[in-house]
């Protein structure tokens, strides 16, 4: 093996050239640490919702679905219900007070008042305000969206949507970085303003196991925002919700539309999740009910419809009234004969 030869000089210049990297380090600015006895002492913040149970004051909600599943149409009955009041959906309590819907996404107002006349009935509402200026987030929406909260101090926000105002990248930029950004921008200003702030984007056509994964987008969007709200389609006019975030309970509710072209409330909690089968064998008015006849309804073997019983009965959703028959709890059927009279023309 040929051995290398370096001369001393060399070897002086490479230390010297070492040894010289400008100035010796300065001690960074040193991490702040919290004790535990102080900790304790920290008054936990109190939640604060804009409508109960699933839109979060002082917080950013992703707001996403699939092109034509309603979710612009389900925000304008929430923004009605809490720029006035009353119960949102007709169950929901709200924090009343002014409203900003930022149309970003169709600057086309006609097909936007009239969605807002069927759920205001015509009436003047003086605390929504709606904007269909076109204009990236950051840093002129941001801007810009400081000042109407300055303004009209909302309790609510509406931007519709992402892909309209998404902050333009450079080529080679870091686009999970810059989504993750976007999003705190809109977390920041829900916290500093109190307001909560509710972003619509869209989901990707590649089907998940978890729907929170259908998020168009990197995973930053679901990671910088404080929540998220999904909405998918059911039947006919009915529409599942699904929710969950920080400091937020999972929830997930089912909406409908009426002859009126109102929107309401079908049913929530647990049994929402299996309202698509429940309510096939709610249409039957059965008195009771046998996994055999289950199964035949839904199409599955019986030990599938027993799998089924078993999990509904476990949420609450059927009770057993005697040994291999069953009930819909009152609220299934209940929910069931609402929707039934809503809908009917």
């Amino acid at each position: 093996m040929k051995r290398e030869i370096v001369a001393e000089a060399d070897i002086e210049a490479f230390a010297r050239a070492t040894a010289d990297h400008g100035p010796e380090p300065t001690d960074p600015e040193p991490l702040v640490w919290i004790g535990g006895a102080e900790l304790s002492q920290i008054t936990p913040r109190c939640k604060q919702m804009v409508v109960d149970k699933f839109l979060p004051a002082a917080a950013s909600m992703l707001n996403a679905s699939k092109a034509k599943s309603g979710k612009t149409t389900l925000m304008v009955e929430i923004c009605h219900a809490v720029s006035t009041g009353r119960l949102a959906l007709g169950r929901y309590t709200v924090t009343q007070g002014p409203v900003l819907y930022w149309l970003a996404d169709d600057p086309n107002v006609s097909r936007f008042a009239e969605a807002w006349r069927v759920v205001s009935g015509g009436a003047t509402v003086e605390n929504f305000h709606l904007c269909t200026t076109r204009q990236h987030l950051y840093p002129d929406g941001i801007i810009n969206l400081r000042k109407a909260v300055k303004q009209f101090q909302p309790v609510l926000i509406v931007v519709d949507s992402y892909t309209t105002i998404r902050t333009p990248r450079a080529r080679n930029a870091d686009f999970v970085k810059a989504e993750y950004d976007d999003m705190r921008c809109l977390a920041e200003l829900g916290a500093e303003s109190g307001a909560g702030i509710n972003l619509i984007h869209h989901q990707s056509k590649t089907k998940h196991t978890d729907p929170f994964d259908s998020v168009a987008g990197s995973f930053a969007m679901s990671a910088g925002t404080d929540g998220r709200m999904l909405v998918e389609k059911l039947e006919d006019t009915e529409r599942i919700v699904r929710i969950d975030g920080r400091d937020l309970d999972a929830f997930e509710f089912v909406y409908a539309r009426g002859a009126d072209r109102r929107l309401f409330a079908v049913i929530d909690g647990p049994a929402a999740a299996h309202w698509d089968r429940l309510r096939i064998v709610a249409r039957r008015q059965y008195a009771s009910f046998t996994a055999a006849q289950v199964g035949e309804l839904l199409g599955v073997t019986d030990r599938q419809a027993r799998r089924n019983l078993a999990q509904w009965e476990h949420i609450g959703a059927v009770v057993e009234s005697e040994r291999g028959k069953y009930m819909l709890e009152g609220s299934v059927s209940d929910a069931a004969t609402r929707l039934q009279n809503a809908t009917r023309e």
